[in-house]
């Protein structure tokens, strides 16, 4: 049985008998638009758990001579296409994915160490070609795999005609230790620019590729500049066959009898040419655990990000240079975009390449990529101006916990972030107390404190202390509470209000008014119920309201609290 040549669709029979299933399979009909033409290599990447993998076992038994796939393929919408049948098991298929020939490369070490592991693979094809074709290969003494292709394809009675399928295609790059490698990753991309820039290139019908990272400029701008990328930046006309998509949650939801808008604020987030994207794992974990929850940090992903976000503050790259990351700058502007401040990064022209990271713009694309971040270009059709997001509650969730349990830096002066986070926890349950006077010291504290890099540059000023509160309650109201500023309701817009995603006693609707330069707080109060900003929260719940009004003095900076419940 082969490994990498005319392999059988087991691989998506599987996949197709899954219970969770979608239906992507209107992908074979724009890759089939493709076939045979100038723009016939794809690069396709997106984060891990967005079914890349899926797609390629399925294009695999679409396109492989060695299966009988008209069974598996009937009851799909490709079926009904008009480029179906042309192109239904007409291809010698090689299906490489990348962890697989790493893993075979390792257990066959011993018996050549010095052997490469491009070598290896090369020599692994070869061998699959002369099993395939023994009397014509033996015959003309072909030695190297470019031969053979070359030969096959050219000879009259056989025409060989390629469809080519790489899964982890760049592991090589963002794994170590192959991505410290460069004499091993020049030798990779020499490989593939061999095989579809050359002579042979002609052979293949199709190239595809699949990854989470786009080629790296420095390849993608020579060795490999026939590729056209389709990544989670530009996505193209495949946006939406990567993941779920809102109508298939939906359809989810509805049959498994689970809340849609509980799906949709946990896990969406991902715009893609204007569709809404899902990652499937964590879609199906949900229903299958019926339990919203982080599950993206359990994948490798995770683990990858980490490691450059938190763990190395010196990281030593490619080139043996030692870079030093300011995590400090970088944590703080996470937790920016926590409380939804808006932190701009310019995307043309930047390399996302793992081990050459320098900047933290570098890193927040990189991030963009493993799908830790989203953007959104300022302009349509520009992306040296975009604005970083999180993409929903999982990913904040993620990094928010990760923030804390690592404690690598401090917010301002002697207050670490797992300090910030206890103080969060005292502030939200003094707040439940009604103790106005620990809320006032706990505000009076942070605001008051130098603080670096992190809020805005004049003390005296409404934003100043809004943005204070919304740091102060980030780790505490996270998980119960979504939370809204400057919102319209009543006669007015209320500066914060947190709303909880239960109706329960523990975690009150609270709303946070703000002054300046007043007598005190009361007038905060004042204007809650004169404006009636109690209004929108009424919409969801009866549960009793607590009023939160603060005031600080500009001059003597001393900071004043009130709280009244609501019960009506």
């Amino acid at each position: 049985m082969t490994k990498y040549i005319d392999v059988d669709n087991e691989a998506f029979m599987i996949s197709k008998s899954f219970k969770y299933y979608q239906d992507q399979s209107l992908l074979i009909a724009k890759l089939n638009e493709l076939i045979d033409q100038e723009n016939r290599f794809l690069c396709v990447t997106r984060p891990r758990r967005f079914g890349k993998s899926m797609a390629f076992n399925m294009l695999n038994a679409y396109y492989s001579k060695s299966c009988d796939s008209k069974g598996l393929f009937s009851n799909l919408a490709i079926a009904k296409n008009a480029s179906y049948s042309q192109h239904l098991n007409q291809y010698h298929v090689i299906r490489i994915d990348f962890n697989s020939v790493i893993t075979n490369y390792r257990s066959h070490q011993n018996e050549d160490p010095q052997r490469s592991l491009i070598d290896f693979l090369d020599a692994e094809l070869l061998q699959e070609f002369k099993e395939l074709f023994p009397s014509i290969i033996e015959q003309e003494n072909i030695q190297n795999l470019n031969e053979a292709i070359e030969f096959l394809h050219n000879d009259p009675k056989i025409n060989l005609k390629l469809i080519f399928l790489m899964d982890e295609w760049d592991l090589i790059f963002r794994d170590p230790p192959y991505a410290y490698d460069q004499r091993l990753k020049d030798a990779y991309v020499d490989f593939l620019r061999c095989l579809f820039k050359s002579e042979i290139g002609s052979a293949f019908s199709l190239v595809y590729l699949t990854g989470i990272l786009p080629i790296p400029r420095s390849y993608s701008e020579s060795s490999l500049n026939n590729f056209h990328e389709y990544s989670i930046v530009f996505p193209h006309d495949l946006a939406c066959f990567f993941g779920f998509t809102k109508e298939q949650v939906k359809q989810l939801c509805k049959t498994y009898h689970l809340s849609y808008k509980q799906m949709s604020r946990w896990y969406e987030g991902y715009k893609l040419q204007g569709a809404s994207i899902y990652n499937p794992n964590s879609i199906i974990e949900a229903i299958d655990n019926k339990l919203y929850t982080c599950y993206w940090s359990k994948t490798s992903a995770s683990t990858q990000l980490f490691e450059y976000v938190f763990n190395k503050k010196v990281n030593v790259n490619e080139y043996n240079e030692r870079v030093e990351l300011d995590l400090r700058s970088i944590q703080f502007d996470l937790l920016h975009l926590m409380i939804d401040q808006e932190i701009e990064i310019d995307l043309d022209n930047i390399d996302c390449n793992p081990t050459t990271i320098k900047t933290k713009e570098q890193l927040f694309a990189l991030m963009i990529y493993l799908g830790y971040l989203t953007f959104k270009p300022r302009t349509k059709y520009l992306l040296n101006r975009c604005l970083l997001q999180i993409p929903n509650f999982e990913i904040k969730l993620a990094l928010l916990d990760r923030i804390i349990s690592n404690n690598t830096t401090a917010i301002y002066g002697s207050c670490s972030i797992q300090q910030l986070a206890e103080r969060s926890i005292v502030l939200l349950e003094a707040i439940k107390q009604q103790d106005a006077e620990q809320v006032a010291k706990i505000v009076q504290d942070f605001h008051n404190d130098p603080i670096e890099n992190i809020a805005p540059t004049e003390y005296n000023n409404e934003s100043s202390l809004l943005y204070t509160i919304q740091l102060l309650m980030l780790f505490a109201a996270s998980r119960d509470y979504s939370v809204e500023k400057e919102v319209a309701t009543g006669k007015g817009f209320a500066d914060l209000i947190y709303l909880p995603y239960l109706n329960n006693s523990q975690n009150p609707p609270i709303i946070i008014e703000l002054k300046m330069n007043e007598l005190n707080a009361k007038s905060a109060i004042e204007q809650i119920k004169e404006r009636n900003y109690k209004q929108k929260i009424r919409k969801f719940t009866k549960q009793p309201i607590y009023y939160v009004g603060i005031n600080y003095d500009a001059k003597t900076k001393e900071h004043d609290c009130k709280i009244e419940i609501d019960h009506s």
